[in-house]
Order: structure tokens, then sequence, then C-alpha cells
């Protein structure tokens, strides 16, 4: 019975230098080892980092992220100091920025499968954070990261969270950031992030024009109001555009239907001349195929009317024409 082991006897040596992974307006990011484990660990810059009104909010960020525990949201564990320098240490995410992996994979949210994924695992994870009394309010392509391994949404970054026991000092990113936000925490509302989310789901290419556009309406009165009004209208116009869908193949089938019965020997089918019903049988009996497509060459190109012949093709003829090929067909029967 085959063995499981390692492939290599002795481990590969880890890293012992920080490897930068990214840079913010405000932070450094470097990927870390810790007891075994990758971290990231999240820096002021140099000039901010003496600046009380930055370092206040990145200690506000941890106190904020410890409180959260979500698949959709990264996990933050703890606070450090190194150098007289505090750092914040989160768990580390195997992906890709949004931004990035649309870059790098164009076709991706083509598949709706993976549309309704990403909306899915994006909206809970805001919903999560608003069920906290929190509100991101700097939600951006940038700080969505979309993991190797299935593709799943992690949320990142509350530097610029909002909780009401914190002052609020304005600030956002542009083209994502709802207009009350640059004004004061009164103005704050769920609303802000629905904002942001209506513009990163424009970005990606998901969503109706009537959905987005209510999301990124300026005035907050205008748009929807929480995540769970947001995600009821996104998925109303989904089910819209598979009804819609289904009613077309409908059409297409019971079309096809209609085309085959009139193709078949079904010798049940009905057709009415005049006051008299005929089966298919005695249609074909009264021959009546080629009196109708004779009369149909002889009056071609005249004002006609359109006539349907079992056989499913469409011929024109005039009504008196049409009387005419039914009379003949009866006295032929009647010889």
């Amino acid at each position: 019975m085959p063995q499981s082991d390692f492939i290599r006897s002795v481990a590969e040596p880890l890293p012992t230098h920080p490897t930068l992974i990214g840079q913010g307006a405000t932070s450094v990011c470097y990927k870390v080892n810790r007891y075994g484990k990758w971290y990231v660990q999240k820096w002021l810059r140099p000039e901010m980092a003496t600046n009380p009104l930055y370092v206040s909010a990145f200690k506000k960020e941890l106190e904020l992220g410890l409180r959260l525990d979500h698949p959709n949201i990264v996990r933050y564990v703890d606070i450090q100091m190194d150098a007289n320098k505090f750092y914040i240490l989160t768990d580390y995410v195997d992906g890709l920025s949004l931004d990035t992996f649309l870059t790098r994979h164009p076709n991706h949210f083509k598949n709706k499968a993976k549309q309704q994924q990403f909306v899915k695992e994006l909206f809970s994870a805001i919903e999560y954070l608003h069920s906290h009394q929190m509100l991101h309010l700097d939600l951006k392509p940038e700080n969505i990261l979309i993991t190797r391994q299935g593709h799943h949404v992690k949320l990142i970054d509350l530097g610029f969270a909002y909780q009401d026991c914190y002052p609020y000092n304005p600030a956002g990113s542009a083209r994502y950031t709802a207009p009350e936000q640059i004004a004061n925490a009164e103005k704050l509302s769920p609303a802000c992030d629905v904002y942001a989310i209506g513009r990163v789901l424009q970005f990606v290419g998901i969503g109706s024009k009537r959905v987005i556009n209510k999301c990124i309406a300026i005035d907050a009165k205008d748009r929807y109001l929480s995540v769970a009004e947001l995600q009821m209208a996104y998925y109303t116009q989904w089910k819209k555009r598979l009804a819609m869908a289904g009613l077309c193949v409908l059409f297409v089938l019971a079309g096809y239907g209609v085309y085959s019965m009139f193709n078949t020997g079904d010798t049940k089918t009905v057709f009415k001349f005049e006051s008299r019903h005929f089966s298919r049988s005695e249609y074909e009996e009264y021959k009546l195929d080629s009196t109708l497509r004779h009369h149909a060459q002889k009056y071609e190109g005249t004002n006609c009317s359109k006539w349907l012949l079992p056989n499913g093709e469409m011929i024109e003829m005039p009504e008196d024409v049409y009387e005419d090929a039914c009379n003949k067909a009866k006295q032929n029967s009647i010889k």
C-alpha cells in the first residue's frame, strides 16, 4: 500500500527578510514568515509614521479588524512595534488585487457562475461590516483580493473604515468615494459603501445599467439604502434576464413544434376549408397540393394573402382563388 511522505526529507530554508508585496498612499506591505506561517506586515510610510492623524487611524484599523471574523475579509492578527514604529500583522492572502486579476484574466467574469460567486461574496463581506456598525469607506479594486485557489473575494485595508465610537476624518479614493463622504460623519451611511460597490461592478462589467446607476446616484437618498436592498434588486434583474432567456427558448421550441406538426404524417391533423374540415389524409387524397401550387404560380406577383400548406410550405394567393381550389377539390372527390 502506498505510503504518504514528504517529497524532500529536509525542509527548504524560509526567507529571513521581508518581501515587499504592495504599496499604497499611506502604507507599505511586506510578506513575512512567523512561526512557520506567512503573514503580511503593514507599515505606515516613513513620512507619516510620526503624524498623529495617521498613527491613530493605524491603531483604529487594527482595533476594528480584530473584531471581525468573516471568510471574505482578511483576518487581523496583532499590532507590534519594531524600531519604535508600529506595524499591523494580518494573514497573508495568496492572490491578486481585482484590477491586476482582471488584467491577467480579462475573460474570467464572462462566466455567469463566476460573476455570481464574486457578487455574492462581495455583498456578504460589506453587509457583514454594516451588521457590526462599520463602514469600509475605501472599497475599490485595489482593496479587493481574488484568491489564487477558488478565486474567492478577500476584502482588505480597513484604514479608512468608520465606526461611530471613533472620530471621522474625511478620506477616500477618487471615483470610488461617495460625494457625501468628503463632508462629515453626520452624512455617512451604508449608502456610501453602496456607491463604491456600484463603481466596482461598473469596473468589472457586471450588473444592469439600472442597478448600477441607482448605486452611483449623486444623492444618497436616490441609492439603495442598504446592501440587502441592493442585493434584492440585483438578483431580481438577474432572474428577469433568466426568465427572458427561458421565454426565448420556449418560443423557439414552440415554433419548431408547429413546424414539425405540419411536416409529419399525422392523419389526425385537421384543416378547415370553407365550412368543412378536411383531415390530412383527405387533403392528400383530393390532391389540393398540386391544385394550390398551380394557382399560386398562376397568380404569382399579385396582391395575395398568405396560406400555410400542411407540408409546411407558405404560399400566397387571393381568397377567391383559394375558394376555387377548394371547390375543384370537392368536385374531384365526388367524381
